[in-house]
């Protein structure tokens, strides 16, 4: 997906005042700006290839900088399960042999666990390269923190779609339910693994909010989600102020991006 929209107040030479987030997925980068100080979306690019777009207007200075590899082989442990060095362990269990790359974990607070990640060596390099502070993020991660906020008064589900892949989590009254990922070949395949999902937690259709999103996420997928669950709404809704202002189109296929800056 191309995109390449910034507001006129957006000055990328403001030192201290930015949040810079980056997704990097294969064979396309994309990149948003916050605005620290009200919280508001300023610029966003993205574009075919390996190298960030619209390189020349980054922020010089960003207050800080967070980005996600997606899609990514990824597992939640226990903290009390976690032993120094076992990271590649409960990693394998979950995904079986794994590619080459960078082992990183982080903290989920709310659930007393950690996420083990496994991040493109290639990616991240080029990524740091440029912004050495930048930290990273798990996609995982990020829809843990959002089923749960999005569950406090009520049981949520949010999925993201990229490629033949959707990750999904489900939150109830501040509690995760559950955190999975599945190999989906279209709106079909999603539809099946969503009503699967909300089965495995012991609840039915009509008694969950789902928030859905992700660069796969379509019109046909949409319609079919519809069809069979009551509530189901854009994981980053059309009229927020913010984006349009920018004139975004289907703001939600870019939830892990305009999303980072809430776990920054």
């Amino acid at each position: 997906m191309q995109a390449a929209h910034q507001v006129a107040r957006y000055d990328p030479d403001r030192p201290g005042t930015y949040h810079l987030s980056i997704l990097s997925t294969p064979g396309a980068q994309a990149w948003c700006v916050h605005d620290t100080s009200d919280g508001a979306c300023l610029a966003i690019h993205s574009d075919q290839g390996e190298a960030l777009p619209a390189q020349d207007v980054l922020p010089k200075d960003a207050v800080s900088v967070t980005f996600i590899g997606a899609p990514e082989l990824s597992t939640l442990v226990p903290e009390s399960a976690l032993v120094p060095g076992s990271e590649m362990e409960h990693l394998t269990l979950v995904h079986g042999a794994l590619p080459t790359g960078l082992m990183r974990d982080e903290p989920i607070e709310p659930i007393g666990a950690r996420c083990v990640y496994l991040h493109d060596e290639r990616t991240e390099h080029a990524i740091l390269q440029r912004f050495p502070a930048a930290r990273p993020l798990s996609l995982r991660g990020l829809l843990v923190q959002r089923a749960i906020d999005h569950g406090r008064s009520g049981a949520a589900l949010i999925l993201h779609r990229i490629g033949d892949r959707m990750d999904l989590a489900i939150a109830d009254r501040g509690r995760l339910l559950l955190s999975n990922s599945y190999h989906v070949g279209g709106a079909t395949d999603t539809l099946f693994h969503v009503l699967f999902a909300v089965e495995q937690v012991s609840m039915v259709p009509d008694r969950i909010k789902v928030y859905a999103g992700g660069p796969a996420w379509g019109q046909e997928e949409q319609y079919l989600l519809r069809r069979y669950l009551v509530d189901c709404a854009a994981a980053v809704p059309s009229d927020r102020m913010d984006l349009a202002a920018l004139g975004v189109q289907a703001p939600e296929r870019w939830l892990a991006l305009f999303e980072q800056v809430a776990c920054a």
